[in-house]
């Protein structure tokens, strides 16, 4: 036998102090009816006020207490084998907020065409629980993994080049980040990493082979130009970006995203500046390998056997409840 929850086990310390307030209360009760009437006169208008029914009423109230602690603890025993179904992935999906993102060689641009890409997404990942990492120079969560799809909706149309604390693009930390934000390592994991692909010196590929030991696919999403690129907005005007008196261009790395795709054994999808429909690639791509994964695999778990518990705890409970401390005393002929 197994506790799925063994620190509600600490509660049973508690019982000795019940028990020992149930013992005080009723030799109170005793004395206050020694003090208010005299023994001959108590006989006739007082209770019988013997140990037999409050020691039944506090065996039944302990054992009750009891049962609800072990119910609470979760006991779990006996085998039996669960079919794990090609349905049913935790997604997070990546999103490059970093300044470059705001070029316009992806109309309106690369940032806004993601965002509005991501929101078809939803249409196909019905079940699915997914997730919002936004990067720049720091990854953060933005969503945690869910099922409210409108929580993720707002979550993603807040993301940008001011919601993320630092400025830069660190690919690595983001997938990193990723890797420990799943939490189910039964379920099939997949990042959806939608980038322009410009890195600063965060190893992206390390981290890749770390979601590859972790059995975690990436499907990388390459936005830009890779030949010209297009100019940075800079941030609060209609200026571009300078460095060293000179106009800075960002353009799409497409080698960085093919290496990660590689390693995770997911996929690179080279959109640049066309258009493209995000719900089909999960429908080429990731609905496709979920499956692969997924069939013919079985999974060992242990029933649960709370009620074993539940039901008696009830039934003392309710036993006690309609019995009264003290019996009423038979009334003597005269």
């Amino acid at each position: 036998m197994q506790w799925q929850h063994p620190e509600w086990l600490w509660a049973l310390w508690a019982l000795p102090v019940v028990a020992a307030i149930l013992v005080y209360r009723h030799r109170r009760c005793r004395r206050a009816a020694a003090a208010f009437a005299d023994p001959v006169m108590a006989e006739r208008i007082l209770p019988a006020m013997g140990w037999g029914r409050p020691l039944l009423k506090g065996v039944l109230l302990v054992a009750g207490v009891v049962g609800c602690v072990l119910a609470l603890a979760r006991p779990r025993a006996g085998v039996y084998y669960e079919e794990l179904r090609g349905r049913g992935v935790d997604l997070f999906v990546v999103l490059d907020a970093s300044r470059s993102m705001l070029a316009t060689d992806v109309k309106p641009s690369r940032l806004e065409r993601a965002k509005a890409d991501v929101v078809d997404l939803l249409d196909e990942v019905s079940g699915d629980r997914v997730g919002l990492i936004a990067f720049a120079g720091k990854a953060v969560i933005k969503c945690p993994l869910t099922l409210d799809y409108g929580f993720f909706k707002e979550a993603l149309r807040r993301a940008g080049p001011d919601d993320v604390p630092a400025g830069g693009s660190l690919i690595g930390d983001a997938l990193r980040r990723a890797a420990r934000a799943f939490t189910d390592k039964t379920r099939q994991r997949l990042v959806v990493l939608i980038t322009d692909g410009e890195d600063h010196d965060s190893f992206p590929l390390e981290a890749a082979d770390t979601l590859a030991k972790e059995g975690i696919k990436v499907v990388a999403i390459g936005l830009g130009d890779p030949a010209e690129g297009a100019r940075v907005p800079s941030a609060g005007s209609d200026r571009w970006v300078m460095h060293d008196g000179q106009v800075v261009w960002s353009k799409m790395d497409e080698r960085t995203l093919q290496e990660i795709a590689q390693k995770t054994d997911g996929a690179y999808i080279p959109v640049k500046t066309r258009d493209y429909d995000l719900a089909e690639v999960y429908r080429t791509h990731i609905a496709h390998l979920e499956r692969e994964d997924a069939s013919g695999r079985k999974r060992k778990r242990l029933r649960d056997r709370f009620q074993w518990c539940l039901w008696p705890a009830l039934v003392c409970l309710l036993l006690d409840a309609g019995l009264t401390y003290y019996p009423r005393r038979r009334q003597r002929r005269a």
